[in-house]
């Protein structure tokens, strides 16, 4: 298997039933899913994707398949079965599945909320199980038709060839036993014809013999011994015809054995042929559906491979096109990341102006306030002044000091007035900056709110001889500093009524 330097390599820790390190290699079957934070969302592996050296297992996970995930810690799954004979009731097989949580963290930069269908990756291995299924079944078909070839039509041929030589020995034997016999009788008759000859050579001797010694005796015996000799010479001719006659009938019965045994062995030679030839007939027969069924699987296996490499066209080209899709999504985002940091420039730079505006208004109002403390101050002074160099006066300086203490509520509501104004107003500015941000879809964490919370907290304690409910005098008290912006203990004009 070639590694991809873009694969995502994971390498497996395997543990049998009692906690010890197990490899691949030592199971009947394995089967890995690989998955982050979505058990339902995985991938299947089989033992044949498992690439094992001496060391460890790992998978080589392509990053294609890898996208299928969402971001998370890597956890697999394995489903094994060993070899136990304790269990020959079924299938001979023990199966386990343990869980391993990795300690890898998988971040898909593609899409991580909405990553692609994995199911197009479980078909294909779908596909890879369909064709690994029929490689199997055409090898045990091929081992099928080897085993037919190798063993019962071996047999059935042997035992044909077999059963042909041994009726050609028993031809052979009884081509043998006539031959034998042929050969007795024929030479039973020529040691039959020698002796013939031998007495006939005899005789005539024995006739020659007796004319030689008889040459004198006269015609009569001559004629005596003439007729003898033809009589002897026409026995012996028609012996000799007779012996030939013999002969000649034992050769044509010889002849017509033989005719009778060479027809048979011929019939019996063309029933093997015959025989031979519908065992070869029956090969070839079984050869061409061996050769049609092969066809039909490669054309069924060609067309399937088609097919999925159609189906991972088409799924390549969805991915390309979700790429693109994806690319020029990052593309938009990032031109308008661009557009919001551009405006959030803008806002920032706007509420920095509009900060240092507040500021130099909070400046403005502090120093009025400031003016005004010192003012009353003085005027408190005054009073006091008043009060203990005039204490008959209290008619008139309670008049005037009632017309100080509206002049001082006026001036107070004023300014107040005008504070509320601009805190309104810096509130209306910051809910129209904040409403700029929310649309740019931009988080300000840091939010600048201008809102100053100014406490004028003004007790003046009067103390009339005539009237008693209304006091003023100087006060001291708590409150919130408008320059030190923390709070502080205040000294100033305070009024008092009392019922």
């Amino acid at each position: 298997m070639d590694i991809k330097r873009s694969d995502f390599i994971l390498i497996l820790n395997l543990e049998d039933i009692h906690g010890q390190k197990m490899r691949v290699a030592d199971t009947a079957e394995f089967t890995i899913r690989v998955w982050t934070n979505d058990p339902t969302h995985y991938l299947t592996f089989k033992r044949r994707d498992i690439i094992s050296d001496d060391y460890n297992d790992r998978i080589a996970i392509d990053k294609m398949q890898m996208e299928c995930l969402h971001s998370g810690v890597v956890v697999y799954d394995y489903d094994y079965s060993k070899w136990n004979a304790d269990f020959s009731s079924t299938d001979e097989k023990y199966n386990k599945v343990k869980t391993v949580v990795t300690d890898v963290y998988w971040r898909n930069v593609i899409n991580a909320d909405n990553p692609c269908n994995v199911v197009n990756y479980q078909t294909i291995e779908h596909i890879y199980d369909l064709i690994e299924a029929e490689r199997l079944d055409r090898e045990q078909e091929f081992h099928e038709l080897k085993d037919y070839v190798g063993n019962d039509f071996t047999d059935k041929l042997n035992a044909e060839i077999k059963r042909s030589n041994e009726v050609d020995i028993e031809f052979h034997k009884l081509i043998k036993t006539n031959k034998e016999e042929c050969d007795t009788k024929n030479t039973e008759l020529n040691d039959k014809i020698d002796k013939e000859i031998q007495r006939s050579n005899s005789v005539d001797i024995e006739i020659f013999n007796l004319i030689k010694s008889n040459a004198d005796s006269g015609k009569e015996v001559t004629d005596s011994i003439t007729d003898s000799l033809n009589a002897e010479i026409a026995r012996s001719s028609q012996k000799d015809a007779d012996l030939e006659n013999a002969i000649n009938g034992e050769i044509t019965r010889a002849t017509n054995a033989e005719t009778v045994i060479d027809n048979k062995l011929e019939g019996e030679i063309e029933r093997a042929k015959t025989a031979e030839g519908a065992i070869r007939d029956a090969v070839e027969n079984e050869r061409d559906r061996a050769i049609a069924k092969e066809t039909l699987i490669n054309d069924t296996l060609t067309s399937e491979i088609a097919r999925a490499k159609q189906v991972e066209s088409d799924i390549t080209t969805s991915l390309q096109s979700l790429k693109t899709a994806v690319n020029e999504e990052k593309q938009r985002s990032a031109d308008k990341d661009t557009e919001h940091t551009n405006s959030l420039n803008q806002l920032t730079a706007k509420i920095d102006t509009e900060i240092e505006r507040a500021k130099d208004r909070e400046q403005h109002i502090n120093d009025d306030l400031h003016a005004e403390i010192d003012r009353a101050k003085a005027e408190e002074a005054r009073i006091e002044n008043l009060i203990n160099s005039n204490a008959n006066a209290d008619s008139e300086l309670s008049d005037k000091l009632d017309a100080e203490i509206d002049r001082a509520k006026a001036e107070e509501k004023v300014i107040n007035d005008s504070l509320q104004s601009e805190i309104t107003r810096s509130t209306n500015k910051d809910a129209e900056l904040a409403a700029l941000i929310a649309d740019n879809g931009t988080l300000i964490t840091d939010e600048v709110k201008p809102t100053k919370t100014i406490t004028n907290t003004v007790e003046t304690q009067i103390t009339k001889y005539k009237q008693k409910h209304l006091n003023w005098g100087i006060t001291a008290g708590f409150g919130y500093g408008i320059t030190t912006k923390r709070p502080d203990l205040f000294i100033g004009l305070g009024v008092q009524y009392s019922f």
